[in-house]
């Protein structure tokens, strides 16, 4: 079910927001994105379950990471909300409803951009869809989950 519309996804019901989240980090993988992180945060916002995180070492790698992610999300059927980012390569946000993924540009994370500040800049993104107030109070209290396997 779709947190946000409360409409049922017929299609979504084969894809849990993990396995979703797990194929991100899959599809992230294989064009070698580094440091995949999956935060557990449905118990923090109503809006999504999982968020993932992943860096590139190159605007170009950045660019590759999502277009692998791109293709897994196109082969479920299950739309994203909206991207962002996906031209400059340096950070990109793929708004995929129950899974919310982040892949930074490896001088940007490495620049101080940590996890809570990524959270802060989601919130303002969310904001401009009118639906920031669901991130107030977030942060520091989500739960890394660096356990990948399947359920």
């Amino acid at each position: 079910m779709s947190r946000r519309s409360g409409q049922k996804n017929h299609q979504a019901k084969t894809f849990s927001s993990k396995k979703k989240a797990l194929l991100a980090v899959e599809a992230g993988r294989a064009m070698k994105a580094q440091e995949p992180v999956v935060l557990r945060v449905g118990k923090l916002v109503d809006y999504t379950d999982y968020f993932v995180i992943m860096h590139g070492e190159s605007t170009r790698q950045v660019q590759a990471i999502f277009e692998s992610i791109w293709q897994v999300i196109s082969q479920t059927g299950i739309k994203p909300l909206g991207i962002e980012g996906e031209r400059e390569g340096r950070w990109v946000v793929i708004d995929w409803d129950d899974v919310v993924i982040h892949i930074f540009y490896k001088e940007l994370r490495d620049a101080g951009m940590t996890d809570e500040q990524a959270f802060e800049l989601t919130r303002q993104y969310m904001s401009t869809l009118n639906i920031g107030h669901m991130m107030k109070g977030f942060g520091r209290s989500a739960h890394r989950d660096t356990h990948y396997e399947e359920e």
